[in-house]
């Protein structure tokens, strides 16, 4: 046998057939365990009821996280509506800052009723004005902010906001309605 390939092919046959008639060797960490009387160093075996314990205790830790951060961060509807006042009052327009803060207020009342219909006139009313009184002379950059933000994000948070469940409980010590705003009045 002179060709390398020839040679090769002999020695993968030997090696497979060597591979393919061995017997299963000795259990060494059965052997291990009878021997010292500890158990085996790594995993032998699963416990499957432990992993989904940890599994539910991790899924319960984040579920809490959740709603932790859920509760302090205010909604989306209302941190748009307040961003929009902020750039609202640096424009100093007496009429459009009194449309700002009753978006501010239809808001939080949105949030807790569900209904976004007065925050959605407020909206209309308040863009339409921005964009109707320009501030004089030259570029403000407040100003565009303001009519961005009542144009569009408010918009597409109104759009996008999810009433809240309604919930067949009682509250307790609650006999009051949900406050309502009226449309161009100053809410302070």
């Amino acid at each position: 046998m002179s060709d390398p390939n020839e040679l090769a092919a002999e020695q993968i046959r030997q090696h497979a057939a060597e591979v393919q008639g061995a017997t299963a060797g000795p259990d060494l960490a059965a052997e291990l365990a009878a021997s010292t009387g500890q158990t085996p160093i790594g995993v032998t075996e699963a416990d499957i009821a432990s992993l989904f314990a940890q599994i539910k205790a991790m899924q319960d830790r984040l579920d809490r996280a959740e709603r932790e951060r859920a509760s302090s961060a205010p909604p989306v509807l209302v941190s748009t509506a307040e961003t929009l006042k902020g750039y609202v009052d640096v424009h100093n327009d007496p009429v459009a800052a009194e449309l700002a803060a009753d978006a501010v207020e239809a808001a939080k009342n949105a949030t807790e009723s569900g209904d976004t219909g007065p925050l959605a006139k407020i909206q209309a009313r308040l863009a339409k004005h921005l964009t109707r009184n320009p501030p004089y002379p030259g570029e403000n950059h407040h100003y565009r902010q303001a009519v961005d933000w009542a144009s569009n994000h408010l918009a597409d948070a109104i759009e996008a906001f999810v009433p809240p469940l309604k919930s067949t409980a009682v509250a307790v010590g609650s006999d009051r309605a949900p406050a309502k705003v009226v449309e161009g009045s100053v809410v302070g």
